[in-house]
């Protein structure tokens, strides 16, 4: 499904919180994430393909990390310019999701 507005930006949240807290807490780097990997439940993301993640002590994990950073990016930022949508770029996206302290996540989010 299309998702526009306020859908489209806490489908855009969500996966930001999702690759954080796949890297810093489960030490994983999902290594395909795109569109074709999130879906969308009532007012949910839903992460898809975990089985093929990598660790992130994984020689390509950081690797894998940036393309997930730049699929990411590309997707939200083609369909989040009607919505006025800015989303991270890709190496302040990597920056993010690599960032280990242990602030609060949402607040993070949200600046």
């Amino acid at each position: 499904a299309e998702l526009s507005g306020p859908a489209l930006r806490a489908a855009y949240w969500q996966t930001l919180r999702a690759m954080r807290l796949m890297f810093t807490r489960c030490r994983l780097v999902h290594g395909d994430l795109s569109e074709y990997n999130l879906l969308w439940h009532r007012g949910e993301l839903v992460v898809i393909d975990v089985s093929q993640s990598v660790q992130t002590d994984n020689p390509r994990a950081l690797d894998f990390l940036r393309a997930d950073c730049k699929n990411v990016t590309d997707f939200f930022g083609d369909r989040g310019r009607a919505t006025h949508l800015e989303p991270l770029s890709t190496p302040d996206l990597f920056d993010f999701v690599t960032d280990q302290t242990d602030d609060d996540l949402d607040a993070s989010i949200e600046r």
